[in-house]
């Protein structure tokens, strides 16, 4: 999931994985340091957020994989279009 951010290719797919890992992660520990939930969920948030603005649209590969498939395609999971 991670060279999908550093490649700008699929982030909303790569936010949605990573996102569910974190959590599993996060449900897998949260008896050790309860306070660290909340910094976890933090995490998960941000890599939300990512795929809901369309990171790597500007300098990524989702700009070139939206420009020869259907965006719907390309921005699966948290978006159906482009951002505005």
């Amino acid at each position: 999931m991670g060279i999908q951010f550093i490649l700008g290719a699929l982030v909303s797919l790569g936010a949605l994985g990573g996102t569910l890992l974190l959590l599993n992660f996060v449900f897998a520990t949260a008896h050790q340091d309860p306070a660290s939930v909340a910094a976890y969920a933090g995490l998960a948030g941000a890599m939300i957020l990512m795929g809901c603005f369309g990171a790597g649209l500007t300098w990524g590969a989702d700009a070139w994989l939206v420009a020869r498939f259907h965006p719907a395609v390309i921005l699966f999971p948290l978006r159906r279009s482009l951002p505005d």
